[in-house]
């Protein structure tokens, strides 16, 4: 699978996949674009994990 993305800005949040905040279950995943380049951090419970490019 491939995703593209054609952004006006350099930072940026495309997807956030979680609880709101303050709920006892903080796991999430979320997205986003760090100087033009796409980071995905990912928390299931043991703290957020950051994979980069």
């Amino acid at each position: 699978m491939s995703v593209h993305f054609k952004t006006n800005e350099p930072n940026g949040l495309l997807l956030y996949l979680g609880n709101e905040p303050g709920r006892k279950e903080d796991d999430f995943m979320a997205v986003e674009i760090e100087k033009g380049y796409p980071v995905l951090t990912v928390d299931l419970g043991s703290g957020p994990q950051r994979i980069t490019q």
